[in-house]
C-alpha cells in the first residue's frame, strides 16, 4: 500500500516512485539507451534534470533532459523534453554532471573526443539556458573542451561541478596514466562566469592536485565554494607512505594556493579522515555544508564489502566534536551489502541524507549527530 512514511518512494512519480532512463524516452526511438543516468539535479522550479548518454545512427550523443513532476518528460523543455547533440561537431559525446546557476541557467558536463583522429576523450562543459538552448555567449559558442595532459586518460564517471557565489565555476576531474590505473591525479579547474580558464588561479586556471610525492595517487571527487572570501573546499582521497589511499578534505586560496589555516597542525591545508576503525583503502565522494557552516563528506571504506564513511569537520577543517563524539562514522547494516556513501545533503532541518550504488543501494538519514534518524 502507498504511504507516506518519509525515505519510501512516491507513488506520484514514475511508476510507484521510480523512472527509469529506458522509459522515460521511450517517445524518442531514434536513440539507443546504451549507459544510465550520469548527471541529476534539479533547477529552480523543483523539476528534475538528467543526463545521460545515447547512441543514435551517427555515433554517441549526450542527452539532457528535464522531467515534470510525474516523471515524465517535460515537453516544454528543448525537443520533446530533451536535447541531444555533440559537444564538437561530427564528434562522439556523452553528457555527465549536472548544476543549476543561480540564475536558472544549466551547466552540463560530459566527454567528446577533442579531434577525429584522438579518440581519447577530453573532459567538455556546455551552458544551456532554463528552456534547453545552449548560451552561444558561453566559452566558444556554449561550450569548452578542457585540454588532457599527453598519456592521461579522464576518468569518464568522475567529473562535477559547482558555481561560487561570484559566478567562477568550480570543475573536478580524475585522470589516470594509460597503462598504469593504479596512477590517479585529481584535477581542480576554475573558469570565468563567461566559460574562460581563469588565470588568477594557479595561473592557468588548473590544479593537478599531488602532495610532496609526485607518483603518490590522489582523486578529487567533490569540491564546494567557502566563505566570502571564495575559498574551496575539495574532498577525495591520496595515497600515503603506509601504502593505503587516506580519505582528506583541503583548501585552496582563491588563488589556488593551499590554505594553511584549514586542517591540521602537522599537515596544514589538509584533513585526513584517520582511525582505528578505517584499516583499509577509503576516499570522500561527497561533501555538504552545513547551516552552521561545519563540513560533512560522505564516501567508503573499501574492504571484502565496503562500509559506509561519515565525516564532519568544523569549518576550518578540525574535528567536529557534536558529531560522533568527533570520530569519523563508519557504518554497515548488512553483512552482505555494500554501502559506501557515493552522496549527501545537508535538509533544512539538519539533518544529513546519504546514497549508495554498487552491490547494495541504500537512502539513510542520520540526524546531526550522527545518529540514524528512525522515523
Amino acid at each position: 500500500m502507498p504511504t507516506t512514511q518519509p525515505g519510501t518512494p512516491d507513488p506520484a512519480f514514475g511508476t510507484l516512485g521510480e523512472a527509469v532512463l529506458a522509459k522515460i524516452v521511450e517517445e524518442h526511438p531514434e536513440l539507443i539507451v546504451r549507459h544510465h543516468i550520469n548527471g541529476l539535479t534539479t533547477d529552480q522550479d523543483g523539476n528534475v534534470l538528467f543526463s545521460a548518454s545515447f547512441y543514435a545512427d551517427a555515433g554517441y550523443i549526450y542527452g539532457l533532459g528535464r522531467l515534470n513532476a510525474k516523471g515524465n518528460l517535460d515537453k516544454k523543455f528543448g525537443n520533446n523534453g530533451l536535447v541531444f547533440d555533440r559537444f564538437l561537431p561530427g564528434l562522439p559525446a556523452g553528457g555527465s554532471g549536472l548544476t543549476v546557476q543561480h540564475d536558472g541557467k544549466i551547466l552540463m558536463l560530459g566527454w567528446t573526443w577533442p579531434t577525429p583522429n584522438d579518440a581519447w576523450a577530453a573532459l567538455a562543459i556546455a551552458r544551456f539556458n532554463s528552456q534547453g538552448d545552449l548560451d552561444t555567449g558561453f566559452a566558444e559558442n556554449g561550450v569548452r573542451v578542457l585540454t588532457t595532459h599527453l598519456d592521461d586518460e579522464l576518468i569518464e564517471a568522475s567529473p562535477t561541478v559547482h558555481e561560487q557565489p561570484d559566478g567562477h565555476i568550480l570543475i573536478t576531474a580524475n585522470y589516470l596514466k594509460r597503462g598504469n590505473t593504479e596512477l590517479t591525479t585529481g584535477t581542480l579547474f576554475r573558469l570565468r562566469p563567461d566559460g574562460v580558464l581563469d588565470s588568477s588561479f594557479n595561473s592557468d586556471g588548473r590544479l593537478d592536485f599531488k602532495l610532496t610525492d609526485p607518483t603518490a595517487p590522489t582523486a578529487i571527487n567533490a569540491c564546494i565554494s567557502q566563505g566570502s572570501d571564495h575559498k574551496i573546499v575539495i574532498a577525495g582521497h591520496a595515497r600515503r607512505p603506509s601504502g593505503l589511499n587516506t580519505a582528506l578534505f583541503a583548501r585552496f586560496s582563491h588563488d589556488g594556493t593551499l590554505d594553511a589555516s584549514f586542517g591540521n597542525f602537522q599537515t596544514p591545508g589538509l584533513h585526513y579522515v584517520e582511525d582505528e576503525a578505517i584499516n583499509n583503502h577509503a576516499s570522500l565522494y561527497d561533501l555538504t555544508e552545513r547551516s552552521d557552516n561545519s563540513l560533512v563528506g560522505a564516501g567508503q571504506v573499501a574492504g571484502i564489502k565496503t562500509k559506509g564513511l561519515l565525516r564532519a569537520i568544523t569549518p576550518n577543517g578540525a574535528a567536529h566534536q557534536l558529531f560522533n563524539n568527533g570520530k569519523p562514522l563508519v557504518s554497515q547494516f548488512e553483512s552482505s551489502r555494500d554501502n559506501g556513501w557515493q552522496c549527501i545533503m545537508s535538509t533544512r532541518a539538519g539533518q544529513l541524507v546519504t546514497a549508495s550504488t554498487g552491490g547494495g543501494i541504500y537512502i539513510a538519514q542520520f540526524k546531526a549527530d550522527g545518529a540514524l534518524n528512525l522515523a
